[in-house]
């Protein structure tokens, strides 16, 4: 498990705590920026893991994000046109 993989340390913690079997390491950060990278480059890139899993990157790429939070600001200035 390399050091920038968040994830990847908490489940190896998580495993050794448990007493249970180490999962497969994910793909550490520094590789995604690689793939960035050469992605600005313009070419394309993939992953081909040990079992023929094909990971693609770009925007077909599953991210798990936080929900975007509600600021209120939206349509804030709609009315103001006539005032300008």
């Amino acid at each position: 498990v390399k050091s920038d993989d968040v994830q990847g340390r908490v489940s190896t913690y998580e495993a050794i705590v448990k007493g249970v079997p180490i999962e497969d390491p994910s793909l550490p950060a520094a590789f995604r920026v690689l793939v960035k990278e050469l992605q600005s480059l313009g070419l394309a890139v993939e992953a081909v893991m040990d079992n023929k899993e094909i990971i693609r990157f770009g925007k077909d790429e599953e991210r798990v994000r936080p929900p975007k939070l509600e600021t209120g600001l939206l349509g804030l200035g709609e009315g103001l046109d006539g005032l300008l």
